[in-house]
């Protein structure tokens, strides 16, 4: 089947004859070249770096090359780029938006072959990590990557704010209606103008396919077909009154600004205290959170009006293929080992905020001393292990995403209604995912 969707859309440009590397001295190490999407200045790159620097100056064998290429789909795009031309990196961290799609096109290399290789079982391998990043990593049985780094949409409270209207930090909101009615009591107006908003929640590209995913979970519905990569829900019951609740926020009850939010300009303005609740954010951020705030705050997700489902994030590390001596095999699956050890994710974990995607990660002192000094980190793992869901992955996903992002812009800009945008939305996304349903569900003509 995946050799047959492959001949029919053409997705698999020719492999480019790849130079072969002159023989290096016997001293040289062998190079692998590592790409992480984070813009090149930063703390999360400096993290990076110095992760990279620990595993080179650890061994002689091995040196990796890191190259920061932006946000995940800038990152996607280049990887693409860089593999048409022949030139793909080694090891790529890679978002399950964009993971379906290299698996389909050959941009990336079973993970499984390369644990048989070691004489490791891959179910034995894979059983350590949450279930939840099943659905993101495996394609027809096998699996093309290993999770990095977790998340889920968080909303977090100003605790001044919710003391001043006398709610309580230690109770935060979990249905869609204690919701509403908290976002009413910290709104603050001065006549006819808002000076604190009561909640603000990014629209922009990526931030809101992400977030506004678990708020379609949250309504009992989903987004896409887990079981059809071409099939999405977005002109459904329970998406639209998902898209009809954060319009009402904005039209109806006046506790979020019009507009396109960032997710910048979101972290700002809760930081300045303009908003006093932030939802949309990811569990990556609770360093930054930690590290940043000034004021006590309160970390809940996104509340619920069916049911208590989220959506998973993050990323997970991908090979990409490409001719490979033994030798630089066995580099690469060195370096990508020792990265996602349970020490190294436990490690980053507490460097960024990220969940650690391996169970036994929280079994290691360090981590259960780290979750006694900051229990919200154990707080969130919690929907981790009960309530969530693989994250959106669909033929074209980028784009497929990107559909019913314009129209829910639209919608927060009042330019359209819900039913108007999501009919939209649909009709661009079964135009985008045409190809793959025509090579795999419809019959031949």
């Amino acid at each position: 089947m995946k050799a047959y969707i492959k001949s029919t859309l053409g997705v698999l440009t020719a492999l480019a004859v790849l130079l072969p590397l002159q023989t290096a001295p016997s001293h040289a190490k062998t190079k692998v070249e590592f790409w992480y999407p984070v813009a090149v200045q930063g703390k999360v790159a400096q993290k990076v770096q110095g992760k990279i620097d620990e595993f080179n100056n650890m061994q002689t064998d091995v040196e990796v090359v890191p190259s920061f290429t932006g946000n995940y789909d800038e990152n996607a795009n280049k990887a693409q780029a860089a593999f048409e031309a022949g030139r793909p990196p080694d090891v790529l961290l890679l978002s399950p938006y964009n993971i379906f799609d290299f698996w389909l096109a050959g941009y990336i290399e079973s993970i499984d072959d390369y644990l048989r290789e070691k004489n490791l079982d891959p179910d034995e391998f894979y059983s350590d990590f949450w279930e939840s990043n099943f659905g993101n990593v495996t394609f027809e049985g096998t699996h093309y990557a290993i999770p990095y780094q977790n998340s889920i949409p968080l909303a977090v409270y100003n605790c001044d704010h919710m003391e001043a209207a006398g709610l309580d930090c230690n109770k935060l909101p979990e249905t869609w209606a204690e919701f509403l009615e908290a976002t009413k009591k910290l709104t603050k107006r001065e006549g006819d103008k808002v000076t604190r908003w009561g909640v603000m929640m990014p629209s922009q590209y990526d931030w809101f396919g992400w977030g506004f995913h678990g708020w379609v979970l949250s309504n009992g519905g989903d987004f896409y077909n887990t079981g059809f990569r071409g099939e999405v829900y977005y002109n459904n019951p329970t998406t639209r009154g998902a898209l009809q609740f954060w319009k009402d926020l904005v039209f109806e009850h006046g506790v979020m600004p019009k507009g396109v939010l960032t997710g910048k300009g979101t972290t700002t303005a809760w930081f300045a205290g303009k908003t006093s609740i932030m939802v949309g954010i990811s569990t990556g951020s609770l360093t930054f959170l930690r590290d940043s705030s000034k004021f006590k705050y309160g970390i809940g997700f996104i509340p619920w009006n069916v049911r208590n489902l989220t959506t998973i994030g993050g990323a997970a590390m991908t090979i990409m293929r490409k001719d490979r001596s033994p030798e630089q095999r066995a580099a690469v699956w060195k370096f990508l080992s020792w990265m996602t050890s349970a020490e190294n994710l436990g490690d980053w974990s507490r460097k960024s905020g990220y969940f650690a995607p391996r169970k036994s990660s929280y079994e290691l002192p360090v981590m259960k001393e780290f979750g006694a000094k900051y229990p919200e980190t154990l707080k969130v793992l919690e929907q981790l292990k009960c309530c969530t869901f693989p994250q959106f992955q669909l033929y074209k996903g980028i784009a497929v995403r990107k559909a019913i992002e314009d129209e829910a812009q639209a919608v927060m800009s009042g330019k359209k209604s819900v039913d108007e945008a999501l009919v939209a939305a649909q009709r661009k996304a079964n135009e985008i995912m045409k190809p793959y349903i025509d090579a795999t569900v419809m019959p031949p003509k």
